[in-house]
């Protein structure tokens, strides 16, 4: 299986399978504090970001 096809097939449930963990989104959300702008430097896929304003 090419690698393309390989991250298609792994992938296509990805959004259904792939959810927050609540205890590590915890620390994420108490070392952020009162953190008005965050810098993605590509550390996933961004569950553990804050909602768009």
């Amino acid at each position: 299986m090419s690698g393309a096809l390989f991250y298609d097939t792994i992938g296509a449930t990805y959004t259904a399978t792939r959810r927050t963990e609540p205890r590590i989104a915890a620390q994420v959300w108490g070392a952020l504090g009162g953190a008005r702008t965050v810098l993605n430097v590509g550390a996933g896929t961004g569950s553990y970001e804050p909602p768009r304003l």
